[in-house]
């Protein structure tokens, strides 16, 4: 099924009292992100910002389409402190694991601006190296592959299922489009599963340790 995108935009943004606050917390030089529906409200910040001296980056990730857009599977990097205009935390994770730096969050629906919690970073990293030593402890492994456009990794997948047979274990390719974990109950012999998808796959709710194949040792 053919599936038709189109942008939507929100008209809501941080007043300028919260983007005071969000100077006194940041330095001369920081990388902004949103989310492709607060994308006018970071031009709105972003100038702002440079109003006041600060030079503010907007790193394109491989896959977006705007400067300073993060999606869920990519994110442009930075060495500078990270701004995200957004909600929630699913975004600030991957920006603050993938820049091992900071991340400030700018939020236009309550109007707020917080610090991602180092906790909840460390916290998702160490869940992160459990799967690790979890999945390599498996000895009967399922290879996630998507059909996807820019996520089907076939060639890779059969690779690593040779290298995991190689080492005794057992592995099975499975295939889908969209996937919906439950249906992964149909392989009750199943121990654990690499992904080769979007790596955000692998922070979805599974019952068994799912790890990204970049991070198969």
């Amino acid at each position: 099924m053919k599936v038709l995108f189109i942008e939507a935009r929100s008209n809501k943004c941080v007043d300028n009292n919260i983007i005071s606050q969000l100077i006194k917390r940041i330095g001369k030089r920081i990388a902004l992100y949103s989310t492709v529906q607060y994308l006018d409200c970071l031009e709105k910040v972003k100038k702002e910002l440079e109003s006041k001296g600060i030079t503010v980056e907007t790193p394109k990730a491989p896959l977006a389409k705007y400067p300073g857009q993060v999606l869920g599977c990519s994110v442009g990097k930075s060495e500078l402190t990270s701004v995200y205009i957004g909600t929630g935390e699913f975004h600030p994770i991957a920006i603050a694991t993938t820049n091992n730096r900071p991340v400030i969050i700018l939020n236009p629906e309550s109007n707020t601006v917080s610090e991602l919690p180092v906790e909840t970073i460390e916290k998702y990293k160490r869940k992160k190296e459990l799967n690790r030593i979890l999945v390599e402890k498996a000895e009967t492994i399922g290879i996630l592959v998507s059909v996807k456009p820019g996520q089907r990794k076939i060639e890779a997948a059969e690779s690593l299922k040779k290298q995991l047979e190689s080492n005794g274990k057992k592995a099975y390719i499975i295939m889908f489009d969209t996937l919906d974990v439950s249906q992964l109950d149909n392989f009750p012999f199943i121990q654990a599963y690499i992904n080769t998808a979007c790596p955000r796959i692998s922070d979805d709710k599974f019952n068994k340790p799912i790890i990204n194949i970049t991070d198969y040792k």
